[in-house]
């Protein structure tokens, strides 16, 4: 195998923000309708082939990531999910939005490795998928 062969894999990472309300049933504090404005970061991973410089360009992930939030900005998010949407679920909601859109565009060289969805600068949740 020579060098040129050789592939780096690679992290890519987006972020984007969306404004929404929501409400978590049966919560003490969490119960009555509030809102965020939820940061979002995706891990895009992917493998760089040895003679290449860039694995995609960051405004195509950038897309993909704005395919998933848009629809969710300045809703509230029990009317439109058809889950209580905690942070834990939105990352995973997220997560396989994005891939959908991957899948459907085609894309082979790269994949959502993780999406942390952040409520407040301090409490956010994380989702990777499932261990093939």
């Amino acid at each position: 195998m020579s060098r040129r062969d050789i592939e780096l894999k690679v992290t890519l990472i987006v972020k984007d923000s969306f404004s929404a309300a929501h409400f978590i049933k049966g919560h003490r504090k969490c119960g009555r309708t509030h809102g965020h404005t939820y940061n979002v970061s995706v891990e895009f991973e992917g493998e760089l082939p040895w003679a290449h410089n860039m694995l995609i360009d960051f405004s195509r992930l950038g897309g993909f990531l704005e395919y998933a939030v848009k629809p969710l900005d300045h809703q509230l998010l029990n009317e439109i999910l058809p889950f209580s949407p905690t942070a834990e679920l939105l990352a995973r909601h997220i997560f396989n939005r994005i891939m959908e859109k991957i899948e459907h565009d085609g894309i082979k060289k790269v994949w959502v490795k993780q999406v942390t969805v952040w409520e407040t600068e301090k409490y956010g949740a994380s989702y990777g998928g499932e261990e093939e």
